[in-house]
């Protein structure tokens, strides 16, 4: 099963880098795979994750840390999506 994720919330760690918090929608993500983020249909940027864990933690909320990815293209609405169309 594809993984799949809504963000709701984007912020930056500082010498780590941005951090998209949201809701699982299905699917199983591995530290390290490379995810795609799309706004509608459209790949706006690729990166590597690994799971962050922020504050308490909330059945099918999760927070990503990506890395290489700068906040001006990632957005509330946008999806995380794994794996990422060749």
């Amino acid at each position: 099963m594809d993984f799949v994720m809504t963000i709701q919330d984007v912020f930056s760690i500082t010498g780590r880098g941005m951090v998209v918090v949201g809701n699982l929608q299905s699917g199983v993500l591995r530290a390290g795979e490379t995810v795609g983020v799309w706004a509608g249909e459209e790949l706006v940027a690729t990166a590597p994750a690994w799971i962050e864990m922020v504050g308490k933690h909330v059945p099918g909320r999760i927070c990503l840390l990506l890395q290489g990815v700068g906040k001006d293209v990632l957005a509330a609405g946008q999806t995380v999506r794994s794996p990422v169309p060749t």
